[in-house]
């Protein structure tokens, strides 16, 4: 027992001091879960709510079932009493209710819950009569039978009878967000600088344009001046938070960012052609379920003289990747895996893919996978992208690093899509998390079908 304490002891000050940009805690590590659902073909309007739920574990550890609660999301239209009909559970028993979301958002104002009784689902790889995977299959009606519209709910995605992947069913392990995401409006999430609470020299303005709400924090040429904003969050969990900001100074510009009085990591500010041009900086920070605070603040390491416009929260479990510090490492980062919006999906439709799947929906645009790395030091990294390409013309999508548009990524043509290949392009990243979007925008011509992002 003193030789684990002293181990975990170990890992954590390594981590402090390789400056990696998590969350550190002496606590056990969260469960890795892939969550899979089919409805049974069940198109959007219905009378029935199918949700077959499968549970796979992707850890290091067991997972103990009654720490686990599952939620799916959905609007109930009417007033109508709900019912929920258990159909099969491969292990255990379970137990459902149904609750408001709060606060609603337009696609879910009610979900259900589903609460194992007890079992352990073991590491991936068990053998028999272990089990590394659990199902949940049920269905929600109204007493009355009369139909539902889920074409706008968080939770529902296509109508399939095959397994798929679902980032939208949320899975807390002892009240953590381990897996999926909670719906919300972003503009309750969204915090204008001007609001928050300002010291050390940091004040409002107005006089560049373009700005959101009443105005924009300035006065970060000074050490010490910080904007603190108040947040709440639906869960505890990583997070990826956006900051509006302008940047016409002569470089990249950086702040430190705090989160409930702690360092957690630094972010950048890209240089802009005016005042009154605005763009976004994006970092990922752990914030707990209910209130926490963010300051944004220049500390003697870094260059501020930016202008702050608002803060963005984006809820959601972020995946860590890490890449080891040696020139000739690999990382591999499948795409399934990834945070997907903006109707991008996970399909296995076609042959010849790594991993459990890939990703496509690239039809649409504002279509995105959002892979999250830490990589330990900054520097220029190439990444490879393996893709699919069958349509009638080369295809191309936008590449994103830390919310920053860098460059467009083209996509040639194969005869096939269960023909394979890479592309790749030049990166830059900063020592900590980073994000990396391929995202369908208005000038890109998507369809193309993603297997994974290779980091070297």
């Amino acid at each position: 027992m003193k030789l684990k304490k002293l181990s975990a002891v170990l890992v954590t000050a390594f981590l402090l001091m390789s400056n990696i940009f998590v969350n550190v805690s002496f606590a056990a590590a969260p469960s890795k879960l892939k969550v899979l659902y089919n409805n049974n073909g069940t198109a959007a309007n219905s009378n029935q709510i199918y949700a077959n739920i499968k549970l796979v574990n992707l850890g290091t550890s067991n997972i103990d079932l009654s720490k686990i609660t599952i939620r799916y999301y959905f609007t109930k239209d009417s007033d109508k009493p709900l019912v929920y009909y258990t159909d099969y559970v491969s292990m255990g028993s379970m137990s459902t209710k149904f609750n408001a979301h709060s606060p609603a958002s337009a696609k879910a104002d009610t979900y259900f819950e589903i609460k194992p009784s007890s079992g352990t689902i073991s590491t991936s790889g068990a053998i028999w009569p272990k089990q590394s995977e659990v199902i949940f299959q049920g269905r929600v009606a109204r007493k009355d039978w009369s139909n539902f519209d889920q074409s706008n709910d968080h939770s529902y995605t296509i109508a399939t009878r095959e397994y798929i992947e679902n980032p939208y069913i949320a899975v807390f392990e002892s009240g953590k967000l381990i897996a999926g995401n909670v719906p919300y409006d972003a503009s309750q999430l969204k915090y204008e600088a001007e609001n928050a609470n300002l010291s050390g020299k940091a004040f409002v303005a107005n006089d560049h344009s373009g700005y959101s709400g009443t105005g924009f924090v300035c006065g970060y040429g000074n050490d010490g001046a910080k904007t603190l904003f108040t947040v709440n969050v639906p869960e505890s969990g990583n997070y990826s938070i956006k900051v509006g900001y302008s940047n016409a100074s002569e470089a990249e510009k950086s702040l430190s960012i705090y989160v409930n009085g702690k360092k957690t990591g630094q972010i950048k500010f890209a240089r802009l052609s005016s005042w009154s041009t605005w763009s976004e900086a994006q970092a990922i920070v752990p914030l707990n379920n209910g209130e926490n605070t963010i300051s944004l603040q220049r500390d003697i390491e870094d260059g501020g003289s930016v202008n702050l416009d608002y803060l963005l929260i984006e809820p959601g479990t972020i995946p860590d990747v890490t890449i080891p510090d040696d020139e000739t490492s690999k990382f591999k980062y499948e795409a399934e895996n990834a945070g997907l919006s903006g109707n991008a999906v996970v399909a296995n439709d076609h042959s010849g893919y790594s991993g459990t799947g890939f990703v496509c929906g690239y039809g649409n645009i504002g279509a995105k996978a959002l892979f999250t790395v830490n990589v330990p030091k900054e520097g220029d990294y190439i990444i490879k992208v393996r893709y699919a390409n069958a349509s009638e013309a080369e295809k191309s999508l936008s590449l994103y690093v830390n919310a920053v548009k860098t460059s467009q990524i083209k996509f040639s043509r194969f005869t096939s899509w269960s023909n394979w290949s890479e592309v790749q392009a030049s990166v830059h990243l900063n020592s900590g998390a980073n994000t990396i979007s391929l995202q369908r925008d208005i000038e890109d011509g998507g369809s193309v079908n993603l297997d994974y992002l290779l980091i070297e």
